[in-house]
């Protein structure tokens, strides 16, 4: 039996242990809704064209589609500290909140846009979207598992294939303008690409992540939020930020709350729904694996200290071994295709 407090602690505590419980879900979604409602976050940062400037084209791309009986809906990605599913420590993330939550549903004619600056001097920066849970198979806990699955829907854009003004490849595409386009549909994203290039968005600066619908179940009222309790597929997308080189860049860059947008067109768009992704050829060097027996024993050892700490608190802790995900596991391969945990898996960690 835990006093509030206690309780308070096991949820930090399990959130460092990267173990998703059904009882965390309450106060997650509570958090997120706080984090994003705060009047803590600064206006994001310009580089070689102004906020301003962004807002307004992005403002003028609603207007031409809304015109064209297209819907919008508003949502912010901000950035948050990695503490759970073995998020990098020296990462913090960017997470597209819609609704209050870091979570969405799309139908396979829908697309986000994000128009901005890439982050300044840094070692490295990417995106990709994510199935996070299944349709289904309610959240956050699946049938067979605590974890949800949380698969990485293709390879990541990162700082050495992001086109921004300044070209594709760091560090000429640090600080520079740039934008991302999320869709499963290949009109949906040229209509909203033509529209960028009309309204004066800089050509060459625009990227694509393709989600694979032939093998997900993409809603069919995305229009409907997310609240933890549908069955639909959830989605999400993350952007990591890594290892700034000043840390007033880190400051300003990371606590700027940048607008996002959805796009619904109409029922009669044109669908060319984009192919499976081919992943790029992987590199070579240390798998993770190799540290597997390190990370045993270090999980070994903390477990053994909150069970023989005698503070009340450390009682409520929850005492199992946690298993390491293989890292070269991957989503489009390996998770969605046989339904099992893929932890948050990026190749570039591999």
């Amino acid at each position: 039996n835990c006093s509030k407090n206690c309780s308070k602690t096991v949820f930090v505590l399990i959130s460092i242990l990267s173990v998703s419980r059904i009882e965390a879900l309450n106060p997650l979604i509570s958090s997120w809704k706080n984090l994003i409602d705060s009047n803590d976050f600064l206006e994001p940062p310009s580089c070689d064209s102004l906020y301003s400037e962004q807002v307004e084209i992005a403002d003028k791309v609603s207007n031409d589609l809304i015109n064209q009986g297209w819907e919008t809906t508003d949502g912010t990605m901000i950035f948050t500290s990695g503490h759970a599913f073995g998020n990098n420590p020296e990462s913090v993330y960017g997470f597209m909140f819609f609704h209050g939550v870091p979570l969405f549903q799309m139908s396979d004619t829908d697309a986000i846009m994000w128009l901005g600056c890439t982050p300044p001097n840094l070692e490295y920066f990417s995106m990709r979207s994510y199935m996070f849970s299944e349709a289904l198979k309610p959240y956050p806990l699946r049938i067979d598992s605590e974890f949800p699955i949380f698969a990485s829907l293709g390879d990541s854009i990162n700082n050495l294939r992001f086109n921004s003004s300044g070209g594709s490849i760091s560090p000429n595409n640090l600080n520079r303008t740039s934008g991302l386009i999320i869709s499963a549909n290949l009109p949906t994203s040229q209509i909203i690409t033509d529209s960028l290039l009309s309204n004066g968005f800089p050509e060459d600066s625009m990227n694509y992540d393709w989600m694979p619908s032939a093998m997900l179940n993409m809603s069919d009222a995305p229009h409907t939020p997310f609240d933890g309790r549908l069955i639909q597929e959830a989605y999400q997308m993350l952007f990591r930020v890594s290892i700034f080189h000043n840390q007033n860049d880190f400051e300003r860059y990371t606590k700027s709350a940048f607008p996002i947008r959805m796009f619904h067109p109409p029922s009669n768009i044109t669908k060319n729904l984009a192919p499976i992704p081919n992943q790029i050829t992987k590199g070579t060097g240390t798998n993770e694996n190799d540290y597997l027996n390190d990370f045993n024993s270090l999980t070994s050892d903390m477990i053994d200290y909150w069970q023989n700490n005698d503070d009340e608190k450390s009682k409520c802790i929850v005492s199992r071994q946690i298993q390491l995900y293989p890292i070269d596991i991957e989503g489009i391969l390996n998770c969605i295709p046989n339904g099992i945990a893929c932890g948050g898996d990026n190749r570039d960690a591999a």
